[in-house]
Formats: C-alpha cells, structure tokens, sequence
C-alpha cells in the first residue's frame, strides 16, 4: 500500500509514528516515486472487475503508442475492509507508460 506524505516526512519521523502504533507489525519503508508519464482510469466497483477496466486501460495506451514501463499503482479513494461492500468503492488504477 503506498501513502502520500509530506515531502520533509523522514525516517525518523516513520519509525515514531509506528512507535505510536504498536499494533502496526507491517514493514514500513520510506521511498519517492520518480516523476513518470503514466495513464490512468477511474475504476467503480469490485476488485474482481478491475481485470476489464485494466484491459481498457491498457487499449488506451496501446492506442497513442505507448506501452507499460513500470510497476502497476493503485490508489484507493474509500476505506475498505474484508467485509466492506464492493458496489461503490473507486480506485485510480495508473501505469508507468514509456
């Protein structure tokens, strides 16, 4: 899961804010993005209905000549969990193009 933060966050101040969360026993790893040409597209609906909505994606920049050059991001724009109903979640699906 990627968090934007601000961008005088340090390594200091992740390993006091996980500190402060002593439950969080997830690995925690400061890192910056590059600045990259990417696509991207407003996904509505269950996870398992991305497959379609990346197909078109893809087919977008298939189009224009560009293709995949990177890891796949998504950004969940709603707090989900297990049980959370799918129907009306949105996620910015995006690909490093290249």
């Amino acid at each position: 899961m990627l968090a934007h933060v601000s961008d005088d966050t340090t390594a200091a101040d992740l390993a006091s804010a996980r500190r402060a969360v002593p439950s969080a026993d997830h690995e925690l790893t400061l890192f910056t993005l590059p600045e990259q040409l990417v696509v991207q597209i407003m996904h509505h609906g269950p996870f398992a209905d991305e497959f379609g909505t990346l197909a078109r994606l893809g087919a977008f920049a298939s189009d224009r000549g560009l293709r995949r050059v990177g890891a796949h991001h998504e950004i969940h724009l709603d707090p989900f969990t297990a049980t959370t109903p799918q129907e009306h979640l949105r996620t910015i699906l995006r690909d490093p193009v290249g």
